[in-house]
């Protein structure tokens, strides 16, 4: 369970979760399923959000604005269907036009998503 845990957190948040084929819905079997939230918070949590040439960065900023904005919809849209277990903020700092990724969010107990 824990590694199946860590391995669907690599899968959800490597390089941001910018990538096509990224697993940001998992289908857990109902008996496993607070345990193996837990295990995959415990991944999310340890995400350092930072400038992708410091090494104790495991996450770099998103592509630009226009997703960004995008990122804090589903953010919201989360929000509003499920319950947030960890994150669920995003972070701009528009003064240096930077934008910075949203902590790796978890939500659990998605009723429906439109």
């Amino acid at each position: 369970l824990q590694e199946a845990a860590e391995y669907a957190a690599r899968a959800i948040f490597f390089n941001q979760g910018e990538v096509c084929s990224a697993n940001s819905r998992l289908l857990v079997q109902r008996e496993i399923a607070d345990e193996f939230t837990a295990a995959v918070v415990r991944h999310a949590q340890s995400v350092r959000l930072g400038h992708p040439f410091d090494p104790d960065a495991t996450m770099g900023p998103l592509v630009d604005v226009t997703h960004a904005g995008r990122v804090e919809s589903y953010l919201r849209e989360g929000a509003r269907v499920g319950t947030v277990v960890t994150g669920g903020n995003c972070t701009t700092d528009w003064d240096c036009r930077r934008v910075i990724s949203p902590p790796a969010t978890i939500v659990s107990k998605v009723t429906s998503l439109t």
